[in-house]
């Protein structure tokens, strides 16, 4: 069985943050990374070595990708963690809940 494929939404300091210590997870495969951002996205995939996905919609629509960490500002994580997408890590769910229906 394949390692998980792992992608990052936020290219921010952040988000390096956050790819730095994923690379240190043994039996997950960092895969590819976006932001609102473009530049951003391809300048830190660049730094790592991964691809940069041409916006959230194309990263998640992704085969290769398992798990998202979602490095953005806390206010925009329901934005992308209440679709019928990925399964996503969210370091900060508080203001999830307004944009999931519930509140």
């Amino acid at each position: 069985m394949p390692d998980p494929g792992y992608g990052l939404i936020g290219c921010g300091s952040f988000g390096r943050f956050a790819l730095e210590q994923y690379r240190a997870v043994e039996g997950l495969a960092l895969r590819a990374m976006a932001d609102t951002d473009t530049q951003a996205a391809r300048d830190l995939a660049s730094d790592f070595g991964l691809d940069a996905a041409r916006d959230v919609d194309d990263l998640l629509a992704r085969d290769d990708i398992d798990l998202v960490h979602v490095a953005t500002q806390p206010w925009t994580h329901g934005i992308w963690c209440c679709g019928p997408w990925t399964p996503a890590n969210v370091d900060k769910p508080t203001h999830m809940a307004q944009f999931c229906g519930r509140s």
